[in-house]
């Protein structure tokens, strides 16, 4: 049995995966690279996150993909500034079950915590999610699953779900305490946002969009 994480190095998305890790299920960490953060030192730190774990790691370009799809024509919208949350993780676990077949997987997980986003976090927007995914209930949300509905994975009995997670909002320490208590070693600090939600960084990329446009090398 094997499952594929969407990883995006931090601290949440690597405890996900070990409790599906520890549950004897392979795990393929997928990192999707959409432009907006990719950096050696980054990609050494999710090399590092998925040693620990024991997990392989696979990048996976979308970049140009990105721009054409979500960026400027989100379906849900925006959040605060720039950012299509809901469009964007519809758009990562979509293509990420392209690769379901390739590596032999079963089910999908991600990092995901209810009520932690104010946007693409809550359950009317996870559903949403999962619509535009296309992956008809093979998403698993490890850390809030005993929150959310039963999913084929834990319906069909691959994963134990008693062995799962309940946890909700924006407050972290439940996830610090289990870094702690298995061991692992130069995690981020949880909280961090994406580029898209920085007033600055939307700001500049609007102004450059509404005069050019956009392709990856830019």
């Amino acid at each position: 049995m094997r499952a594929l994480a969407l990883f995006s190095g931090g601290l949440d998305s690597v405890l996900a995966m070990k409790l599906i890790v520890d549950q004897g299920i392979e795990v393929v960490a997928v990192n999707i690279d959409m432009g907006f953060g990719s950096t050696n030192d980054r990609l050494e730190h999710m090399q590092n996150m998925c040693k620990q774990i024991g997990v392989k790691l696979e990048i996976l370009d979308l970049r140009q993909l990105y721009l054409d799809e979500v960026l400027f024509n989100p379906k849900y919208g925006y959040g605060k500034n720039f950012n299509p949350c809901i469009d964007c993780h519809g758009f990562m676990f979509r293509h990420t079950g392209k690769l379901l077949e390739k590596f032999d997987a079963q089910f999908m997980i991600s990092g995901e915590v209810l009520g932690q986003r104010p946007m693409s976090q809550r359950k009317e927007a996870m559903e949403n999610v999962k619509k535009l995914s296309e992956q008809d209930d093979l998403i698993v949300r490890p850390l809030s699953a005993k929150l959310m509905s039963l999913t084929k994975p834990e319906r069909e009995g691959w994963i134990d779900r008693e062995k799962l997670f309940d946890i909700e909002g924006r407050n972290r320490q439940r996830q610090i305490a289990l870094a702690k208590e298995i061991g692992l070693e130069d995690f981020e600090s949880p909280g961090g946002g994406c580029l898209l939600t920085e007033i600055q960084f939307s700001n500049k990329l609007r102004d450059f969009a509404d005069n050019e446009k956009m392709e990856v090398e830019d």
